[in-house]
């Protein structure tokens, strides 16, 4: 069904108290709070120990409340989120990010982030979000491009990612975050992912 312009969907997975908000854009804004609560915690574990902010994180999300052509698609369980899945076009990530991608990006769409707390995985959730997140990325659009951290401990994920088609390229980024053990701030290699969509 349909809320204004923002869709619910339920989950293959779910019962009566699941659901999927998928939002576009602006509708993402009243949604940035929640994202950011969601980022902190899950990044907070292995391999990520990222420490951050509400204020420090909110630009980053506030970037996709910011294009219109940004798809949030995000679960609940009670009212609470518990995942969601963000994106953009690669055109209008900051150079940052996307200044060693290094091609064209015009059909270029960046999956910025797909998070899931612990207690939700492994049930098909991650699935179903990105099932139904692919299918709301907006037409035009014929690669998905994503980074994915350089540590043993994504490996086996990765692998997953192999078979269902997605490409690893030799074109990586580093981006410095606070560790939440150590208080350090170390650079972190990111490795960009392609798969065809």
């Amino acid at each position: 069904m349909k809320i204004g312009t923002v869709s619910v969907a339920p989950l293959a997975f779910a019962n009566s108290s699941h659901s999927v908000v998928m939002a576009k854009g602006k509708e993402i804004a009243p949604y940035i709070g929640q994202i950011i609560d969601l980022h902190l915690a899950v990044y907070q574990e292995q391999p990520f120990f990222f420490e951050g902010t509400h204020e420090e994180y909110a630009p980053y999300i506030q970037m996709f409340a910011d294009s219109e052509e940004a798809v949030a698609c995000m679960a609940f369980d009670q009212g609470r989120m518990v995942g969601a899945i963000i994106g953009l076009p690669m055109k209008e990530l900051p150079e940052t990010w996307s200044k060693s991608y290094q091609e064209a990006t015009d059909r270029v769409y960046y999956l910025g982030d797909a998070t899931i707390l612990e207690k939700y995985r492994r049930k098909h959730l991650g699935s179903d979000l990105y099932r139904q997140f692919e299918k709301a990325i907006p037409s035009g659009y014929d690669t998905l491009s994503f980074i994915r951290l350089d540590d043993p401990a994504e490996h086996p994920f990765n692998a997953l990612l192999k078979n269902r088609g997605a490409i690893e390229l030799d074109k990586a980024i580093e981006y410095p975050w606070r560790d939440i053990r150590t208080k350090e701030i170390p650079l972190h290699k990111l490795i960009y992912w392609n798969k065809p969509i």
